[in-house]
């Protein structure tokens, strides 16, 4: 298709004679999620997620319609793979949809959002306004800001299927900030946590924040653990999700930026070491292990 070379940071006219909108992509980052007023954006198992920061300006003399639809995005991976699917018009700070009629020379920021492969650089990013149209080709190659985090690997170039975290390092899973705080051993029982013979009982602390926009509820069905030993034999769960001041499960609806803290019991053979935790979360479908050992300074 004929068109141009894109470059960050340069205003482009795309479009129809007559309908064009200069268009300006200013970063790409990669990311696992991305929080959305309608609804946070999580990258499944087997993908992660490009989010584009680009500029829009009417450069017409009436007023022009920008929505979700009046770009196309196409992400083409290293094996000539074309990903097309994600949402194309979310205002960059309330993170709700735009659908807008734009001024003589308005301009206004957006995000775009796609689902892509999961390793690999993004050899090319085509833009196009509407069909049979000249299109924008990006190479970002070494231009887009690293996978950070649970799921981030090889410097951030590629992604996992299951993120890795360590024992009081915060992590992004599904729309929650997870902490393993501490991870507590005990002989004897714990309020009413009575360990069998030749066991004791493994308590975990966690600290939970809704990072999304809207509510969501957390409970023991929505982080599904885990625990497993240093042999890699998976520990007794005591199957509920407890809250921390009696033993009795923990089940709450959050409101958006709420935390809370809640235990996660196990019981493990007395000579056991817990090494490992397991976090599956509901929403997302996405794994982390937490090694049960703080980071190295």
């Amino acid at each position: 298709m004929p068109g141009d070379n894109g470059k960050l940071g340069t205003q482009y006219r795309l479009g129809a004679k007559g309908s064009e909108l200069v268009f300006t992509l200013e970063k790409a980052e990669f990311a696992s999620r991305a929080i959305l007023k309608d609804g946070a954006m999580f990258a499944a198992p087997g993908e992660r997620l490009l989010v584009l920061t680009y500029a829009i300006q009417n450069p017409g003399t009436g007023d022009a319609h920008f929505f979700n639809q009046s770009f196309t995005f196409t992400v083409v991976s290293p094996d000539d793979e074309n990903y097309a699917k994600g949402s194309a018009a979310y205002h960059p700070d309330r993170r709700d949809s735009l659908n807008m009629q734009l001024k003589p020379a308005q301009k206004v920021r957006a995000l775009a959002v796609i689902r892509i492969h999961p390793n690999g650089p993004v050899n090319k990013l085509i833009v196009q306004r509407g069909k049979n149209t000249p299109v924008l080709r990006y190479d970002l190659k070494e231009k887009v800001k690293p996978l950070l985090g649970a799921f981030g690997a090889d410097a951030g170039l590629n992604s996992v299927e299951v993120g890795a975290s360590m024992l009081t390092v915060p992590f992004e899973l599904g729309p929650w900030d997870v902490t393993v705080e501490k991870v507590e051993e005990s002989p004897v029982a714990v309020g009413t946590l009575a360990p069998e013979a030749g066991e004791k009982v493994v308590v975990a602390t966690m600290t939970v924040k809704n990072a999304a926009l809207e509510q969501f509820i957390m409970h023991g069905s929505i982080l599904q653990p885990k625990m497993t030993d240093a042999d890699g034999t998976t520990l007794r769960s005591h199957g509920n999700m407890l809250k921390m001041s009696a033993d009795d499960s923990f089940n709450m609806m959050m409101d958006p930026a709420a935390q809370v803290r809640f235990r996660m019991v196990f019981y493990a053979p007395l000579l056991a070491k817990p090494e490992k935790l397991l976090l599956k979360e509901y929403n997302s479908e996405r794994s982390v292990v937490v090694t049960l050992s703080p980071p190295k300074d």
